[in-house]
């Protein structure tokens, strides 16, 4: 079994900094285990990887069952050198996992990035978990003498149960 990649190139024509490629991995149909899922994810994630005049800046995996399935993605992927964050949320295809891969144009870039991935807390409630995400993010952009108000461009938040932690997260 093999992964399909799709990629998409974000150009700008006036283009101060990198190009971006936005590619899916995703496995062409349900009913494989898991594991042959992962493998063949990971195998299409190496020739991302290896793809010559891109680096990989993130990637992000869904999961159709996360607390289970992330320890053997964090597994196979141990020696990787970029962030990854893994979310509980299934495929739509019935398939049970698919990357979303950042890359940028290494010749090209004319900002520096940074960038982190699972952050999370074990504090008490919604809004004290936030509060201790972004202190702890505030703290690693102070370390490179930066700001959330100078230099964060985005931030994706995923909240379980956003109908009832919605007010302690905003």
């Amino acid at each position: 079994m093999n992964a399909e990649i799709q990629t998409s190139v974000f150009c700008p024509e006036n283009a101060q900094g990198a190009k971006e490629y936005h590619s899916i991995i995703r496995i062409p149909e349900a009913g494989y285990p898991f594991g042959e899922q992962l493998d063949a994810v990971v195998d299409a994630l190496d020739s991302l990887v290896d793809r010559e005049g891109a680096e990989v800046r993130f990637v992000r995996f869904f999961l159709s069952d996360a607390t289970n399935q992330q320890p053997a993605v964090a597994e196979a992927l141990a020696d990787c050198s970029f962030p990854v964050s893994y979310i509980q949320q299934p495929p739509l295809d019935g398939t049970k996992i698919a990357a979303w891969v950042y890359s940028v144009d290494a010749h090209e870039s004319a900002y520096a990035q940074y960038w982190s991935a699972d952050m999370a807390s074990d504090s008490e409630g919604s809004e004290a978990q936030m509060s201790e995400i972004f202190r702890n993010y505030e703290t690693r952009l102070a370390e490179q003498g930066m700001t959330v108000a100078d230099n964060c461009i985005r931030t994706w938040i995923f909240v379980h149960d956003v109908d009832i932690n919605y007010g302690g997260v905003v």
